[in-house]
């Protein structure tokens, strides 16, 4: 969604300070892709560049840099200013000045960000307070998703959509917040095929994320929601959910435990799911996944992979990856 320039052009309207909003021409808003990102930054770059032209001098720019967190990671001022870093790179290599970068974390999980958002507040300072003029600085903006009551979100109609779906998927009382979802995109126009895919898109997400949601529960909700189109609706998030290998368990065993649905005789399905999870969540966490490691994970048992979906929580980079698989050789 955040890669289609108007989207993203109406999040920063809203939620970046009014100040920064206004500074920026976000009329021109272009998505950075393979012709700038070096080789070198693929690696580990999975989020968003956006290059914006400045209001008031248009031969000017910044770049604004999403990324995007589920969970409070005290980690992440680091890892944007890895990616800062890399985004400058080529630029200095031909001597031209650096235009300003403007780090944007966008955050849904399930408890309030605590995280310092400041370099800073990585550093031990004790007794070392004298040195802090030779320590990078700087600030990411935040927004917190967890902190806007539903009637509070900022946009048209899509993007409030989006933000409430968003700051949903992982909460409790999962039907409660798929109707309060789905009652914010019966706003959107049902007729028009874009809006139409709109919907469709949010739902397969919503029903991807939330959890102890059975599939008859999504399909009443739906049904309420969008009785013409509920038909048409179903069978593209039942595709989605085909893909996933969700026909066969998978939700459910993810969901509600991994025993469960091996009683059921969804063992196979299960896995496959788990493992094409596990890997969704591990290139977020530490990027891109190579093949060699991609064929070790898709080979572990059921129980593996569960447990290295615990594991990965604690990861940042690609050699705790490494390690925790080194172990299981």
């Amino acid at each position: 969604m955040f890669s289609q320039p108007e989207t993203a052009a109406k999040f920063l309207s809203n939620y970046l300070p009014p100040e920064v909003a206004r500074a920026l021409n976000l009329g021109y808003l272009k998505l950075v892709k393979d012709s700038f990102v070096d080789s070198d930054l693929k690696e580990f770059f999975s989020d968003l560049l956006y290059e914006v032209r400045l209001a008031q001098r248009q031969n000017a720019f910044v770049y604004v840099l999403f990324e995007h967190k589920s969970a409070p990671d005290e980690w992440v001022a680091f890892q944007l200013l890895r990616y800062m870093v890399k985004i400058w790179t080529p630029m200095a290599k031909r001597g031209r000045k650096l235009p300003p970068i403007i780090p944007v974390v966008l955050y849904q999980g399930r408890t309030k960000w605590k995280v310092a958002r400041n370099f800073a507040g990585l550093i031990d300072w004790a007794q070392a307070e004298s040195f802090r003029n030779y320590v990078p600085e700087f600030e990411y903006h935040l927004c917190d998703l967890t902190q806007f009551d539903a009637d509070k979100l900022k946009g048209d109609p899509r993007l409030r959509a989006l933000m409430l779906v968003m700051k949903n998927v992982f909460r409790s009382d999962p039907i409660a917040r798929l109707d309060e979802a789905l009652k914010a995109l019966r706003r959107l126009p049902e007729k028009d095929g874009a809006g139409l895919e709109y919907i469709m898109t949010l739902l397969v997400y919503f029903s991807a994320g939330a959890k102890g949601l059975s599939k008859d529960d999504f399909q009443r909700a739906v049904k309420r929601a969008f009785p013409r189109q509920e038909g048409r609706i179903m069978s593209t998030v039942a595709q989605e959910w085909l893909k996933e290998g969700r026909e066969k368990g998978i939700q459910e065993g993810i969901q509600k435990g991994i025993q469960k649905g091996i009683k059921e005789g969804r063992k196979e399905g299960i896995r496959e799911g788990a493992a094409a999870l596990t890997l969704r969540l591990l290139r977020r966490r530490v990027g891109r996944i190579d093949a060699p490691t991609r064929k070790r994970i898709l080979s572990l048992s059921a129980k593996e992979l569960q447990e290295l979906g615990l594991a990965l929580l604690d990861f940042s980079s690609q050699k705790d990856l490494s390690a925790w698989l080194a172990k299981r050789a």
